[in-house]
């Protein structure tokens, strides 16, 4: 098996080197929660040092079957 290119391994380094609080913000998480926090205390637990994120989720959108949909389009 070759070797890969110099080109792929540059283009992978940034993301190896960035943060997970950065990683998160790119797949859609914000430090700003939406929700009240009334709605959530008491249910996630509060660690010195972290940091709560949030994601709001579409509810016109099937999560539990997201992949399949999608497979379906690409046929």
């Amino acid at each position: 098996m070759a070797p890969p290119s110099t080109r792929a391994l540059v283009c992978m380094q940034p993301a190896v080197r960035q943060s997970p609080l950065a990683l998160l913000m790119l797949k859609g998480f914000s430090k700003d929660i939406k929700l009240p926090k009334s709605v959530y205390t008491g249910y996630i637990k509060d660690y010195e040092g972290a940091t709560l994120m949030g994601c709001e989720l579409d509810e016109r959108i099937s999560y539990t079957a997201f992949s399949h949909v999608i497979r379906k389009q690409k046929e």
